[in-house]
């Protein structure tokens, strides 16, 4: 295994902790969120008052934590090549005909999240501009765009990287 592809291994495992960590981010939020609630019912029942407990901001944080593990998860998925295919049918194909579908898949699906990412970063520069920022907690619009174009880049250097790998195979496409 040469250099590059080990630094992009090594790049696509940040990736995938970095992924993970928001979703077990997102879930710890909502729990705790639940959880405060909880304790406020509880103490409406026990005292007669009920605390205002709740996690500030949940929504805003969820849905950065969300963006950030869905955009990582795609890109991982590009990498490892593990989107979802009908296997039914891609199967019944011969050998050579599967890694041409899977070329021609790879390299539109590149050029596609280049393209997102492009537009998006335009979109992201206007956000900058006009310091957009979310409903309860203030966090800038940045904060979001930026996930998403890191697993839009990936996505897209993912992408190109597999046709590169089933351009080099032997004949026997997955």
């Amino acid at each position: 295994m040469t250099f590059a592809m080990r630094a992009i291994d090594g790049l696509f495992t940040v990736a995938t902790m970095a992924s993970f960590l928001a979703a077990v981010a997102a879930m710890l939020l909502t729990v705790t969120d639940i959880l405060m609630r909880l304790g406020s019912w509880i103490a409406l029942l026990a005292i007669g008052r009920r605390a205002t407990l709740a996690v500030p901001g949940l929504v805003d944080l969820n849905q950065l934590a969300i963006m950030t593990c869905a955009a990582l998860a795609i890109a991982v998925a590009f990498h490892r090549v593990s989107h979802v295919g009908v296997d039914l049918l891609v199967t019944q194909f011969p050998p050579m005909f599967r890694r041409v579908l899977g070329v021609i898949a790879g390299l539109l699906g590149g050029v596609l999240c280049a393209a997102m990412a492009w537009a998006g970063f335009g979109e992201m520069l206007g956000q900058i501009e006009f310091t957009t920022t979310s409903a309860t907690l203030g966090i800038p619009y940045v904060w979001y765009w930026a996930p998403l174009l890191t697993g839009l880049a990936l996505a897209s250097l993912a992408a190109f990287a597999a046709c590169f790998r089933m351009v080099g195979e032997d004949g026997t496409a997955r």
